[in-house]
């Protein structure tokens, strides 16, 4: 029954996770493995805090702008880029620090990684996002949940 009731929130919460990306087709299609992701969050016991907001490009071969959305459970991080059919996980220290990264294997199995490097003060969130074609300025400010 626990299990149960951590399942449906943690669906809620990539519904909700996919509603502020304006994911279509392909992400919702995708929301499984985000689910899974989140779900390894709910080992914590206090509950997320969304952010939600504009990815911007600085620099390199760049995708057009975006919006990005960031759930934050305990000291773990979930960044979901553009669509959110990718996640990086990472950690926030106490000084509100975020690091997240996730790698994968590029066309030539060279490995693609992918990094945030940010900051939280109060409601905002505010760093770089990089690809290895592309570094993005990323502002988030706090949803409501």
């Amino acid at each position: 029954m626990q299990h149960a009731a951590a399942t449906c929130a943690q669906t809620a919460i990539v519904d909700k996770l996919v509603a502020k990306v304006g994911a279509s087709g392909q992400a919702k299609r995708n929301k499984g493995r985000t689910f899974f992701l989140l779900l390894a969050l709910s080992c914590c016991g206090d509950r997320e805090t969304l952010f939600s907001g504009p990815v911007r490009p600085l620099s390199g071969t760049c995708d057009p702008p975006a919006t990005a959305a960031l759930t934050i459970r305990h000291h773990a991080i979930l960044f979901a880029p553009d669509t959110g059919t990718l996640a990086l996980q990472g950690t926030i220290d106490p000084s509100g620090h975020i690091t997240a990264a996730l790698t994968l294997p590029g066309a030539d199995r060279a490995p693609y990684h992918l990094t945030l490097d940010a900051s939280r003060n109060a409601g905002t969130i505010t760093g770089t996002y990089a690809t290895p074609r592309c570094r993005y300025a990323v502002t988030l400010t706090r949803s409501e949940n």
